[in-house]
């Protein structure tokens, strides 16, 4: 099968984390955020697309990896994507926006975007939004708002929905990604994205590890999956230590603390 006939599977961890930190995936990943905060566009042009770490507390604290961390100004936008449930998945996207919170200044401003692709909450729609609140549900604070993208239910084409955020719920073949959006210049630099993505090894090693683990654990929600999703980790963690990739590099792509990587050599 040549590549134009492959399935893409933009709601894979491995692609979704590569498109949305490159520079041709840029303005639509601007205008989904627009989309789902109605913060100005104008204002999101100023952003800089910064790597998935978060700021540690102190020295010895197992580093946190986000999937992409966008900074304007004392503005922090965090997007996470969620292909699998757990328990735990939540709670670790919140702590990961509370540390920016406790790092930096009471001025600063956190926005979570978390992109389900299962419906945990049991509702019908499409966009859920948190802020903090007191007991009596009074807003406590606006410095950190999160929001859930619950993917399956925006399938309702009543909802009114941009085609910029329709673009991460995509699963078709390079052929049928080209003709949609064949002569759209936007799209067309994704699209070479995409298809540069398909054609190198490494990449492509990452992706189909993430493809085989969502088969595996398709059936599983909670322990099975945590437990899945840890070992595809390790697996992707000793598929880069034979590749020679530097240490540092695997931490910040499989989320592993560094003891457990050097156990694999």
């Amino acid at each position: 099968m040549n590549n134009d006939e492959k399935t893409i599977n933009l709601l894979n961890d491995a692609m979704f984390k590569s498109l949305v930190r490159s520079p041709e995936a840029r303005e639509i990943v601007l205008k989904v955020i627009q989309d789902l905060t109605q913060i100005s566009f104008e204002f999101l042009q100023r952003a800089e697309f910064m790597g998935g770490e978060i700021p540690k507390s102190h020295i010895k604290e197992k580093g946190k990896i986000s999937d992409v961390i966008i900074k304007i100004d004392s503005v922090k936008i965090i997007l996470e994507m969620n292909q699998f449930y757990t328990k735990e998945i939540f709670d670790k996207n919140l702590q990961y926006a509370y540390a920016w919170n406790t790092r930096e200044s009471k001025r600063n401003k956190t926005f979570l975007i978390n992109f389900d692709a299962f419906d945990a909450f049991h509702t019908d729609k499409p966009l859920l939004d948190f802020f903090m609140r007191d007991q009596e549900k009074h807003e406590e604070s606006k410095l950190i708002a999160s929001y859930h993208l619950i993917l399956e239910n925006y399938k309702n084409s009543h909802y009114n929905i941009s085609e910029e955020t329709k673009t991460f719920m995509t699963k078709a073949t390079m052929k049928e990604l080209k003709e949609k959006y064949k002569g759209n210049e936007v799209y067309e630099k994704l699209m070479k994205k995409i298809e540069q993505l398909t054609q190198d090894e490494e990449f492509l090693g990452y992706y189909d590890l993430e493809e085989k683990h969502k088969w595996e654990l398709n059936d599983s929600y909670e322990t099975g999956v945590e437990q899945g999703i840890h070992q595809n980790k390790l697996d992707m963690a000793k598929w880069m230590l034979k590749k020679k990739m530097n240490i540092k590099d695997i931490i910040e792509a499989t989320g592993l603390a560094k003891e457990e990587i050097t156990n694999l050599q």
